[in-house]
C-alpha cells in the first residue's frame, strides 16, 4: 500500500498541476470527519440515507472537499477558492473525475486497513495446558 498518492489536476484555473496526499494521521482523520459535518451543517448522516442520485453526488463532493481541505490544502490555494463548492460545474466535473480515478482507489486501500481486526495474541501452549486439553 502506498503511503503517498500523487494526482494531476487540470481545470480552467490550473493547467496540469501535480499534487500529493499522504495517508492521514489520526488527528487528520478527525479533521476530515469534522469537515464533513461542517460542510453539511451536521446532516451528513441524513444525506447518506437519502440514496438519490443528487445526494450521492453531493456526498462525493463533500467527501472530496473534506479530504482535500485536510490532506491537500495547496489545491484550494491554486484554484483560488475557499471551498470546492465555489467551482463551476465544469471544473468540478474535471476534479471529480481525477478524484474518482486517482484518489478513491488509494483511499479505499488504506481505509481497508482501518477496517481490519487486530490480530489476536497467539499464546504459547505450555506443557500443563497440553496435558489438560
Amino acid at each position: 500500500m502506498q503511503r503517498t498518492q500523487s494526482f494531476t489536476v487540470t481545470t480552467s484555473k490550473i493547467k496540469s498541476q501535480k499534487y500529493k496526499m499522504d495517508i492521514p494521521t489520526a488527528g487528520q482523520l478527525i479533521d476530515i470527519e469534522r469537515q464533513k459535518a461542517v460542510l453539511t451543517n451536521g446532516s451528513y448522516g441524513s444525506i447518506v440515507s437519502n440514496r438519490t442520485v443528487g445526494s450521492e453526488f453531493a456526498l462525493d463532493i463533500v467527501d472530496m472537499t473534506a479530504y482535500l481541505a485536510v490532506l491537500c490544502p495547496k489545491l484550494f490555494t491554486d484554484l483560488k477558492v475557499d471551498n470546492l463548492t465555489d467551482l463551476d460545474i465544469f471544473d468540478m466535473k474535471q476534479l471529480k473525475g481525477v478524484w474518482d480515478d486517482q484518489c478513491i482507489p488509494w483511499i479505499n486501500d488504506w481505509q481497508a486497513v482501518l477496517r481490519e481486526k487486530p490480530e489476536e495474541k497467539k499464546t504459547k501452549k505450555t506443557v500443563k495446558d497440553a496435558a489438560t486439553a
